[in-house]
């Protein structure tokens, strides 16, 4: 059954790919369309966060300059920052997205999984704009390009998408029958932030209190192997571990399964509580 939904998701959105690339592009063109600067605050965005947690982690001094290269700490926090602010704008803003297009739901019908899906496909792009940009530091850096980020690259943000896409899924058809859905989302962004090393290193987790089983925990973080995975590509210039890739795909592949089959099992009753 669950396979038949995520079977069944895909043929609806290759069977209406007209409407979602129209969405997801009016979802992109409305999202900068009063901003002065437009879609270059997807850049400034994670540039700016980049500069101050930089020039932080230089002045108060690191304890893990054995792990990092001081002189690459820009970078090696872009290749965090850019990832992780596609999930986090991408999440935050999926639970109020089908109550956005209420409207819409109730006029005509359509597969109403291609809200949410357009929302993220918008930020796909933002994603990919990001990572231009990332492109042109490693090289201003001095980091050579590897074969790595040709093949590497694309599967881990394939990998990620297919995680984000399910989990906006999830949460976009929970929140139009339960409001609340959106402060979890807010409270649970917060927390995953900490839990996730983008401005320390993976391995600084363990320590002698820390247990092997509380690392592999830690480690099951999707967003953790994202952002390593990331680092390896690009800063390491290898195929990230194998373990890595394998605990993405995997959450990616559980999270498809989950938001379908939430999504499919309430998509009938959708027009009436939006």
């Amino acid at each position: 059954m669950a396979l038949g939904g995520i079977r069944g998701f895909v043929t609806d959105m290759v069977q209406h790919r007209e409407l979602l690339v129209s969405l997801a592009s009016k979802e992109f063109k409305i999202r900068y369309k009063v901003a002065a600067l437009g879609f270059l605050w997807t850049v400034l965005n994670p540039l700016l966060l980049m500069l101050v947690l930089s020039f932080v982690l230089k002045k108060i001094g690191l304890r893990w300059e054995e792990s990092v290269d001081k002189d690459l700490i820009p970078v090696w926090l872009l290749c965090a920052l850019i990832p992780w602010n596609f999930m986090a704008h991408s999440l935050s803003r999926s639970p109020g997205v089908l109550v956005d297009n209420a409207g819409l739901i109730q006029k005509v019908y359509f597969p109403r999984e291609i809200i949410p899906l357009a929302r993220v496909m918008a930020n796909s792009l933002n994603f990919l704009i990001a990572l231009v940009v990332l492109l042109c530091f490693l090289l201003a850096f001095g980091v050579k390009p590897s074969i790595w980020w040709i093949i590497g690259a694309p599967l881990i943000i394939i990998g990620e998408i297919l995680f984000v896409v399910g989990m906006c899924l999830a949460v976009s058809s929970l929140n139009v029958f339960y409001r609340d859905v959106a402060f979890v989302v807010e409270v649970l962004l917060l927390v995953w932030w900490w839990g996730t090393p983008i401005f320390y290193p993976h391995d600084q987790v363990i320590q002698p209190e820390v247990s092997e089983l509380v690392y592999r925990i830690y480690m099951a973080n999707p967003m953790a192997a994202t952002v390593v995975s990331m680092r390896q590509i690009f800063l390491e210039r290898r195929f990230p571990d194998a373990s890595l890739v394998l605990t993405l795909f995997a959450a990616a592949f559980l999270s498809l399964i989950i938001g379908t089959v939430i999504f499919r099992r309430r998509r009938g009753v959708l027009a009436d509580f939006v």
